[in-house]
Order: C-alpha cells, then structure tokens, then sequence
C-alpha cells in the first residue's frame, strides 16, 4: 500500500461547523486565514475570492476550498444576496477539534492550527475553486451534511462523516479526472463509474479490454488511458482484483473445495485458477487457505 493509500485510510474528519448562511448585499469577509478546512458553496450570488494571490469570481454552483493558514478574502458583487453554505472540518480529530475558533476577522497565531495536508500529498491537493456542470450532486451532499449536523439524532457524527466523505470524494476525484473542461470531467467521470459499475458485475468471468469499452462506447486506448488516470490502474487490472477479492473471500469464508471456486469464477480450469491467484498473491488458493488457518489457530 503506497503513502497516499495509508493517508486515506486513516482519515477521519471532524466537521466543525456546517451553516446554511445567506448573507445581505455589500457582504465582505476581510482578509483572513482559518486554523482547519473550509468547503464553501456558492448556491445563488456573485461573490470576488481573493486566495494564493489570485482574484476568483465565483457564481451558483462554484465551489471554494480553504486551507489551514491560507490567507484570502470574500466579497459579494453585485445587488443579489449570496447564499453560500459552508463547512468547517478537520481530517483528523483530536484534542483541540472541538474548541478550535473560527475566526472572521484576522486572527493571531495559534497553536492548534491544523497541518495542511496537502503539503505532504500535492497529488490530491483540491483546488481552492471548482467548477461543476451540474452542481447539483455537491448542492444536496452540503444540504444533508447541514441538515445532520443540527439534528438530535445521536449517531449523526457517523452520518455526518459518510457524506463529508462522500463530498471529499466529489472534490478529490476531479484531481485525477482528464484535462479539457468541468463539463468534459465530469462526463468522464460518469463513463468510469459505468464501467466500473460493469467491472464488478462481471468479476466472476473473465473480461477484455475490448468488452468494457465497447459497454461504454469509446475505442480500447483512448478509454484505457482515461480510465488509468482517474482510477490509478487499468480496467482489465481493476477486474483482476475484484477478482482475486473473490477468490479470497470464497477460500476463507466457505469450504468449497478450489476447483469449485475456479468454476464460480469463470476459469476453465483449476490449474488456470491457481496460476492466475499465485501471479497475483505469490501462492496457490490452496496455500493461501492453509497459511491462514493456521494463523488464526
């Protein structure tokens, strides 16, 4: 597991503060920086952000994305309120997370200001604005974090981290999708979520490269090369290791014998099955299943 993987397994952000805010005309938020994260959504308005020193202007359906420690400063334009709902969060709970002050004005040094990640994965560094096509999907994911976060319901820290997560996710993924326009990225996105969704209903038979693109409707290569980017591996490797899960998860948890498993896989044979499974995990199903039992005596 490589050093980005580690990081987004351990994760486990804290919302701080989730507002649906409407702000009057002539609205301003001076020049300031914030100690955790900042999601803010332009939901109706016009709004000036200054931030990295570059001047923004951000309308409906634009996204900002605040730093710990980065200075910027918001300003309305125009005679329309802006409506912008936004949420304060760490990655990481800890000690101070729940009396961290959110400042509006410039704030004084502090020393539970957050580490800024990205600093150590620019890779997955979101940029401060985003712009989606159809911002709808980024509109109802806020509202419901919103909604939860003032509810009574004692479980809501879960349900308010599964859809952060699933908002981080939103962000995180246009990092990795094509280049070309927002309009573009998220058509990309839809084609790799197709094929994925293609991928895992058919991880019990083998599958070419040439059957998952001809699903999507896009040539072997082009797909192929779209595909690895957003994804970080190739469609036909995807399916191998759904695949290999499978495997796994009948040779631990059944006691089918491992030419049943290689038959409820797709392979034409046992032998082709435990070569298949020694490529990937370095033993045959069969050792796989001794070396674990006996681990676990």
């Amino acid at each position: 597991m490589d050093d980005i993987q580690k990081f987004l397994n351990s994760l486990s952000p804290y919302i701080r503060r989730a507002w649906d805010a409407r702000m009057p005309v002539d609205w301003e938020i001076p020049l300031r920086f914030i100690y955790d994260y900042e999601i803010c959504f332009i939901k109706a308005g016009t709004v000036n952000v200054w931030a990295e020193d570059t001047l923004y202007e951000g309308r409906a359906g634009d996204v900002f994305f605040f730093v710990p420690g980065q200075l910027h400063s918001i300003r309305s334009v125009g005679s329309e309120r802006v409506w912008q709902p936004h949420i304060h969060f760490d990655f990481f709970f800890d000690e101070y997370s729940e009396g961290l002050e959110v400042p509006i004005k410039m704030p004084h040094p502090n020393e539970h200001m957050r580490r800024n990640v990205f600093n150590d994965y620019p890779s997955l560094k979101i940029p401060t604005k985003t712009t989606f096509s159809n911002p709808y999907e980024a509109d109802e994911l806020i509202s419901r974090i919103i909604a939860e976060c003032a509810g009574l319901d004692p479980l809501k820290a879960i349900r308010c981290k599964s859809l952060l997560f699933d908002l981080l996710y939103l962000l995180l993924s246009r990092r990795f999708a094509p280049s070309g326009g927002a309009g573009e990225k998220d058509k990309m996105m839809e084609l790799v979520n197709k094929a994925n969704r293609f991928i895992q209903q058919n991880c019990d038979k083998p599958l070419s490269m040439r059957e998952v693109s001809d699903y999507v409707g896009y040539s072997p290569n082009y797909f192929a090369q779209v595909y690895k980017k957003i994804v970080g591996l190739s469609p036909v490797d995807y399916h191998a290791q759904l695949r290999i899960e499978k495997a796994k998860n009948y040779i631990l948890m059944t006691n089918l014998s491992m030419s049943d498993i290689a038959e409820e896989l797709g392979f034409d044979s046992l032998y082709s099955f435990s070569r298949y499974f020694k490529r990937a995990e370095g033993v045959s199903p069969l050792e796989f299943r001794t070396a674990t039992n006996n681990k676990y005596k």
